[in-house]
């Protein structure tokens, strides 16, 4: 068997416990799941459920590379979901890729927020379409995002979301008309 300097200081490194026997990089698979599970947050309102595939040391960029303040983050997609009916979040992974332990998925992500426009009540969605680089860790065996560089983002009006069997939209129906008693 012939053995290569790296495989050797990898074997020598998870002998001494420098690196944990599981260290490896985050899956496709595990990714699109984290990405579910945030879309499932997203679809109750639930801020903390959206954003929980963050790392505690998360940080963002713009596409002009500077750092981004995530400071009023969670506000802002509170009040953001405060203004719809309904929430629902897509992402497709696009490209992804790994060296070491490291991986890389860059995604499209469409976050659509349901709305009754004033004048008319008809539905629309308030789309928010972002198309970023996230790195991905495992951290305690759970994959997170430690880095988003944000490739693309803009806000869009679309249609509204179609009915399905999870959202009834409630009809308020006019009161029956009264006949009036005969004498």
């Amino acid at each position: 068997m012939i053995w290569t300097r790296v495989a050797v200081c990898s074997l020598l490194s998870v002998c001494a416990g420098i690196l944990p026997a599981q260290a490896r990089p985050v899956s496709r698979e595990e990714i699109q799941q984290a990405y579910t599970r945030a879309a499932l947050g997203a679809e109750i309102k639930f801020v903390d459920g959206l954003l929980a595939n963050r790392a505690e040391n998360y940080v963002v960029f713009a596409p002009d590379g500077a750092r981004q303040d995530l400071s009023v983050e969670r506000e802002r997609f509170a009040q953001f979901f405060q203004l719809g009916t309904r929430v629902k979040l897509d992402t497709k992974i696009v490209d992804y890729k790994f060296q070491g332990i490291h991986a890389g998925a860059v995604g499209d992500q469409v976050l659509q927020v349901e709305m009754a426009d004033e004048k008319s009540q008809k539905l629309y969605t308030r789309q928010l379409i972002t198309r970023s680089f996230d790195q991905w860790e495992l951290i305690d065996g759970t994959p997170r995002i430690v880095a988003s560089r944000v490739l693309q983002q803009y806000f869009k009006r679309g249609q509204a979301l179609p009915d399905d069997n999870t959202w009834k939209l409630i009809r308020v129906l006019p009161k029956p008309k009264s006949t009036p008693k005969k004498k």
